[in-house]
């Protein structure tokens, strides 16, 4: 039933970094057409993040941008 509730509502998301991408997964979790804008050369900030709070990061497999996206 949850999945029914935004079913048929577009979303252009057009937001950086973890809080407003978030709001984005769970709309495209409860059935949104959610389309994410990024900049056209580097994309979202929050993918070149090398390094966080200590912790190593590879930005092609980054676990601080990949899990707060849509999709």
């Amino acid at each position: 039933m949850t999945k029914a509730v935004m079913k048929g509502v577009r979303v252009l998301e057009v937001a950086q970094f973890t809080y407003v991408p978030a709001a984005g997964a769970i709309l495209a979790d409860w059935g949104a057409d959610v389309l994410k804008i990024e900049h056209p050369v580097r994309g979202d900030t929050q993918r070149g993040f090398r390094m966080l709070g200590g912790i190593k990061v590879d930005p092609a497999r980054s676990p601080f941008y990949r899990a707060p996206q849509p999709g």
